[in-house]
């Protein structure tokens, strides 16, 4: 499914939502996200869900939004990559599909620095949403999928494959490539935790497992970086 869009060069704002299993949550983010106006296409990127993601964006009435489909989960970061090569705005900005209590103005205020050529990218962090998601983004400040980018820097990023570790990947990317980042509070936003979507069991499990790509990145940069 593809809506109709705007032509290329005038495509300012991509957002890309990567899903995974968010049928219940994504249709509210794209719904917050199409009242933007400075939002020009929305992309949703369906990373083999078995729940009905596809179909609830599509049950979606909103000619701006175009939704692609992996046939098979292939993580994060490579539903990230899809969406970017499918979009078409000159800044491509990121959000997570279970977002709980997204406004415009989050939206706004994570894009619009970019638009104006105030910085090369943002990165959003939640702010006095719930107790859980702020504590875990105290510990964790850069671990955040709402950011947006100049397209022309991600370009230059080649390390989509991270699965859970693409935050990290792609913050420190940012960093060598000397990228003026702001950070942007996000308040009264936050999203659902893995424990509750999942089950308190399965939920852990998969948490442990993106604290596993996360540590594998970092440890991979620093065997590559002690062999140089």
């Amino acid at each position: 499914m593809e809506g109709s869009g705007q032509q290329e060069g005038r495509v300012r704002v991509s957002l890309v939502i990567p899903a995974y299993n968010e049928a219940e949550r994504l249709p509210s983010v794209v719904e917050t996200a199409a009242g933007v106006e400075l939002i020009d296409e929305i992309v949703v990127v369906d990373d083999g869900s078995r729940d009905g993601t596809a179909r609830a964006a599509q049950r979606l009435a909103i000619a701006k939004l175009r939704l692609f489909v992996h046939p098979q989960n292939l993580g994060k970061g490579m539903a990230m990559l899809t969406g970017f090569k499918q979009s078409r705005g000159r800044v491509v900005a990121f959000v997570d599909a279970d977002l709980i209590g997204l406004r415009p103005d989050h939206l706004v205020a994570l894009v619009e620095p970019v638009l104006l050529g105030e910085c090369d990218a943002t990165l959003g962090v939640f702010q006095q949403g719930r107790a859980p998601t702020d504590l875990a983004q105290k510990v964790a400040p850069g671990i955040s999928g709402q950011r947006a980018v100049r397209r022309e820097l991600l370009e230059g990023f080649a390390d989509w494959d991270q699965r859970y570790g693409i935050e990290v990947a792609l913050n420190h990317y940012l960093e060598k490539a000397g990228a003026k980042v702001r950070r942007v509070e996000l308040r009264g936003l936050s999203h659902q935790m893995k424990e509750e979507k999942r089950g308190l069991l399965p939920g852990f499990v998969e948490r442990m497992a993106m604290y596993r790509d996360i540590l594998g990145w970092k440890l991979n940069r620093l065997v590559r970086r002690n062999r140089r």
